[in-house]
């Protein structure tokens, strides 16, 4: 498959994702050159006539030391803030804060040399890589993965860094950002996919359809609830009516729990988006002077993280609740744990287990991580957040919440196969037969299957969304 091409001014949460799987590539628009080596001489212009931070001075706390703009002072820094303690990066995350890096550089203000741009922009086509690795990140600057990338380019292209270049290379949060996009464009997609095994689980419970009415949703004038409650009618049996006067919360607050979701993902993407064709380097250089600033600290992006994660970890307990509903026969109609009729069996028990162990992890994103800050540098960086680090959590635990969703989707599939209300959707074909099979047995291979039909799944929600007008559940803000 040929590879598109982008420049960084059309650069979004899909493009970053598509560059990330050697979907796309990036390359500079003429415009992108311009502002680039206009930075850079007006970083060496000012930084001779006035002390300029990170160029004239220390960094951190050292920031009142003065220093030699010279080539010592780019060694220093590199190297010093090189240090890190983790596992290498996976190539894709790698190309993925290359091409946001690259993208902020475009946007004329850091400072950094053309021909360094140039380098990366070759290094991202050629998919000829640095090795970068885990820790030593924190919501202020991913400073260690650039510094990495500065110690790369020290051994790759000697005398491509000049004196200065340091900070204006290291000053950015693009790790972070690239871990948050990868991460959103993968939740959205499940979160699409859960909506449809939402719709199985309320059919598989026979749940009371006057919850996701349009009446109902009146009731919640938020955007998301609108479109769930628009999902699940459209995908609600005609004329089917509930078993109950009134369901659970679980399945009565489906619009609710799932809506907020989409809101707050919505949100989340359109801070990620901002931020990536912004260059937020500090100083930046606009104008013909040097601005000193903190638009590097990225209190917006994790409350859009935690956002997120609070309203997956609301979803992930709700989505508990409707598999252990989906045990009783007082709510299917069905045997208890929809075994095949043997006394004792476990049917499906084990996927309470699975599904229990999998929120407990979706939940532990925001407790880990996003109430947490700490004091850097002396104290003069007195409460840097873990953004950096929830950003990761969020990106790697995505098979957890993948897990989740398709343990409900194995329980809604066996109760539906169990009542012969087996639903004409060809992306679960794949579940069919494992549906069908009752007996106690390893449910693993179940759940493999289930969630190979999550993204299919989603595709269907996602054009269902597209046609309904529903592509955006909340307008972007302000």
């Amino acid at each position: 498959m040929e590879m598109r091409t982008l420049v960084p001014g059309e650069l979004d949460l899909p493009g970053v994702a598509a560059i990330a799987r050697r979907e796309a590539r990036l390359e500079l628009a003429d415009a992108d050159r311009v502002a680039i080596q206009h930075a850079h001489d007006e970083a060496d212009r000012i930084s001779a006539q006035r002390p300029v931070y990170g160029r004239t001075t220390g960094v951190g706390a050292q920031r009142i030391a003065a220093v030699a703009d010279d080539e010592s002072q780019l060694r220093r820094i590199l190297t010093s803030h090189a240090t890190t303690s983790g596992a290498p990066r996976s190539r894709e995350r790698v190309r993925a804060l290359l091409a946001i890096r690259i993208a902020q550089c475009a946007g004329g203000h850091g400072g950094v040399p053309l021909d360094v741009v140039t380098r990366l922009v070759q290094a991202l086509s050629d998919d000829d890589l640095p090795v970068i690795h885990e820790g030593t990140a924190i919501g202020t600057g991913d400073l260690a993965v650039f510094a990495e990338i500065g110690v790369w380019l020290l051994a790759d292209r000697p005398g491509l860094l000049q004196a200065g270049d340091a900070l204006p290379l290291i000053s950015s949060n693009a790790a972070s950002l690239a871990d948050a996009a990868l991460g959103l464009e993968q939740i959205k997609e499940l979160s699409d996919a859960w909506l449809a095994v939402c719709a199985l689980s309320a059919r598989a419970t026979r749940a009371n359809p006057e919850a996701f009415s349009p009446h109902a949703a009146a009731a919640a004038p938020y955007r998301g609830v609108s479109v769930v409650c628009e999902v699940l009618t459209a995908l609600w049996p005609r004329g089917r009516r509930g078993a109950r006067i009134q369901d659970s919360y679980s399945l009565r607050t489906v619009p609710h729990v799932h809506g907020l979701l989409l809101d707050e993902l919505d949100y989340a993407t359109f801070v990620v988006q901002q931020a990536i064709r912004t260059g937020s380097e500090n100083p930046l250089f606009a104008d013909g002077t040097v601005v000193h600033h903190g638009g590097f600290y990225t209190n917006y992006l994790r409350a859009a993280l935690r956002a997120v994660a609070n309203a997956l970890a609301d979803a992930a307990r709700a989505a508990t609740a409707r598999i252990s509903a989906m045990g009783q026969p007082a709510v299917t109609g069905r045997s208890v744990f929809l075994t095949d009729g043997t006394p004792g069996a476990s049917g499906t028990m084990p996927l309470e287990f699975l599904a229990a162990t999998a929120a407990a992890q979706v939940a532990g994103w925001d407790a880990a991580y996003g109430a947490l800050s700490v004091p850097l540098s002396a104290g003069v960086e007195e409460f840097a957040p873990y953004t950096s680090q929830l950003a990761a959590a969020m990106l790697s635990g995505i098979t957890d919440l993948r897990t989740l969703i398709g343990a409900e989707l194995v329980t809604a599939a066996r109760a539906l196969a169990d009542a012969a209300d087996w639903p004409d959707w060809p992306e679960l074909e794949p579940l069919r037969i494992v549906a069908d099979d009752r007996h106690d047995r390893d449910l693993t291979t179940d759940v493999v299957a289930a969630t190979g039909c999550l993204a299919p799944l989603a595709a269907r929600i996602t054009d269902m969304r597209t046609a309904g007008g529903g592509g955006a559940s909340a307008p972007t803000p302000p």
